[in-house]
C-alpha cells in the first residue's frame, strides 16, 4: 500500500466513525423538560420560584444524566474520542449552567435575573461546539438561535425572563433533541 492509499483509508475510517456517533439525546430531553417545569412553576406561582425548586429539579437532572452515561458507556465499552468530546461539552455546559445559577446565585455574583441570560450563552456555546465536532449544519443553527434567545432574554423585562427562557428550552432544546433522535432512529 502507498503512503496516498493509507491516509485514504484513515480518511475513510475517521469519516465513518464520525457518522457513526450519534449525539444520546435523551439527558438533553429530560434536563429540557425539568428546566420548562422549573420555568413554569416558578412563573406561575411566586411560592414556587424558590431556590429548593431548582435544587430539587437539577438535582434529579443530575442523577439521571449520570445513570443514563453510566447505562451507555457500561453497553458500548468504548468510547470514541468524538464521543467523549460531545460528552465533555455537554457536561461542562450544564455544570457551568449548575455553578452559575447555585453558586453564583447564593455567593451574590450573579444577580438571579442574570441565570436565564448566561444558561441561554451557554447552550448556544454547546450547540456550536457540538456542530463543530459532528460537522452538523442543523446544530450550529440551533446555536445561533440559543445567542438570539440571549439577547431576546436580556431585553425582556425581568418579571417575565424565565418565561421566555423556559420557551427557548422548549423550542431551541428539547425540539430539536426529538427531531435528530427521531431522524437517527430511522437512519
Amino acid at each position: 500500500m502507498s503512503i496516498e492509499a493509507d491516509l485514504a483509508y484513515v480518511k475513510q475510517v475517521i469519516e465513518r466513525t464520525r457518522k457513526s456517533v450519534l449525539l444520546d439525546t435523551l439527558p438533553l430531553i429530560v434536563w429540557g423538560g425539568l428546566t420548562v417545569i422549573g420555568c413554569g412553576l416558578s412563573t406561575w406561582s411566586s411560592r414556587m420560584n424558590s431556590v429548593w425548586l431548582w435544587v430539587v429539579l437539577m438535582t434529579a437532572g443530575w442523577l439521571y444524566a449520570g445513570w443514563r452515561s453510566w447505562q451507555i458507556l457500561r453497553a458500548k465499552g468504548v468510547v470514541t474520542l468524538l464521543e467523549t468530546g460531545l460528552y465533555a461539552t455537554w457536561f461542562s455546559a450544564y455544570l457551568a449552567m449548575s455553578l452559575v445559577g447555585f453558586a453564583g446565585y447564593a455567593m451574590g455574583i450573579v444577580p438571579p435575573d442574570a441565570i436565564a441570560f448566561h444558561d441561554a450563552v451557554l447552550f448556544g456555546l454547546a450547540f456550536v461546539v457540538s456542530a463543530g465536532l459532528m460537522r452538523s449544519r442543523n446544530l450550529l443553527f440551533v446555536g445561533v438561535g440559543w445567542w438570539l434567545a440571549a439577547i431576546v432574554i436580556a431585553l425582556t423585562p425581568s418579571s417575565s425572563r424565565l418565561l421566555v427562557f423556559g420557551a427557548a428550552v422548549a423550542i431551541l432544546l428539547i425540539v430539536p433533541c426529538i427531531i435528530y433522535r427521531h431522524r437517527n432512529r430511522e437512519a
